[in-house]
């Protein structure tokens, strides 16, 4: 399983240099192969594999939403993270449409770019802490008034924790509560924003706060 092999694509040769030491020092990561472009990325990807791309989401030939699409229809294996300067809603939900599974943010804490490898590799979504918290703040804007009341503290800490795809026990560890009383919060929570499943609260966040 591992090192996880990675490739970087950014234009801003310090930046990806930095990311590219940041992320080696691990044992459990190596990059593989970076880029300076998409097309140099996907030149690459051709010849070397490839676990995880992590794609700077503004470049000048291809863009990340549009490398994103690529890399997952010619290379459906390979995972991607976007990675961006600007936590512009529009440009997050266009990512996911096009195939990433997470986003990271250049101003991310360090320990969440590990965290987020290490999390999308597995096969599920992680989005930084910073955008998970505007997520939460725009559902909260598109229910009504009387709804959004409903949500307590507890109710967005649970909600942060689901959008980064933490397991009942992690929640109950990180928020120091019982499993049984996380699967009660969950299904409370769960009610409020009128979905059914875990996914459809997933669902829901991402339409809701990325309009």
């Amino acid at each position: 399983m591992y090192p996880i092999r990675i490739g970087i694509a950014d234009d801003h040769p310090l930046f990806r240099r930095g990311l590219k030491n940041f992320i080696d020092q691990k044992d459990v990561f190596e990059v593989k192969a970076e880029a300076g472009s998409g097309n140099e990325l996907l030149e690459k990807l051709s010849r070397q594999v490839i676990d995880l791309v992590i794609t700077d989401v503004t470049m000048p030939d291809i863009g990340g939403i549009s490398l994103t699409k690529t890399i997952r229809r010619h290379y459906p294996k390979i995972k991607v993270i976007g990675l961006s300067k600007h936590n512009d809603h529009h440009t997050i939900h266009q990512m996911m449409e096009a195939g990433a599974k997470g986003y990271l943010l250049k101003s991310t804490n360090p320990d969440e770019i590990h965290a987020a490898i290490l999390q999308v590799h597995e096969g599920k979504s992680y989005y930084c802490s910073e955008i998970s918290k505007q997520l939460i703040e725009q559902i909260g804007k598109k229910m009504t008034e009387s709804t959004a009341k409903l949500l307590t503290t507890r109710d967005k800490a649970i909600l942060h924790l689901i959008l980064t795809e933490k397991s009942d026990h992690e929640i109950a560890d990180h928020l120091g509560l019982s499993l049984k009383w996380v699967g009660l919060n969950k299904k409370a929570l769960m009610e409020k924003m009128e979905v059914k499943t875990v996914v459809g609260l997933v669902k829901r966040a991402i339409e809701n706060g990325m309009e």
